[in-house]
């Protein structure tokens, strides 16, 4: 059997040196020294453990804060995209047709595409004020 690197023969003679040197009084003292050395050696293997665990967990994270970021800023050209359109229709429809008649039935129906779009850009907009938030709560 083998620990550490120290076979059973090895370490009964490590033991029986020890025990010479330091007598059978000053072994106890001896005994709980190694034993409090081997609890902080394996505390330090818990604190290097938890911190392996949480660096894997912020590996995992980053694609996630990446693509929530893409996801952000294709939300916001949409939305920019959307509010374009919609200024537009508003306005130029009327423009673009012939006489006093169809002026008026144009620019009824750039009102008409303004407030479908409106209605189109408040899910939108919705959606890219959740993301922003979001965003805010990850760390950086």
């Amino acid at each position: 059997m083998e620990f550490l690197g120290v076979s059973g023969t090895e370490f009964a003679f490590l033991a029986l040196v020890a025990l010479v040197i330091f007598g059978p009084t000053g072994m106890p003292k001896v005994a709980r020294a190694v034993l409090r050395g081997w609890g902080k050696v394996a505390a330090v293997r818990a604190q290097l453990a938890s911190a392996a665990a949480s660096l894997q967990q912020q590996a995992a994270l980053d694609p996630l804060v990446a693509q929530l970021r893409a996801e952000a800023a294709q939300a916001r050209a949409e939305l920019e995209r959307v509010t374009a359109l919609g200024a537009g229709a508003a306005g130029g429809g009327a423009a673009s047709t012939g006489g006093a008649a169809t002026a008026s039935g144009g620019a009824g129906r750039g009102g008409a595409y303004a407030r479908e779009i409106e209605t189109l850009a408040a899910p939108v907009q919705e959606v890219a004020r959740s993301v922003a938030a979001d965003l805010g709560k990850l760390p950086d």
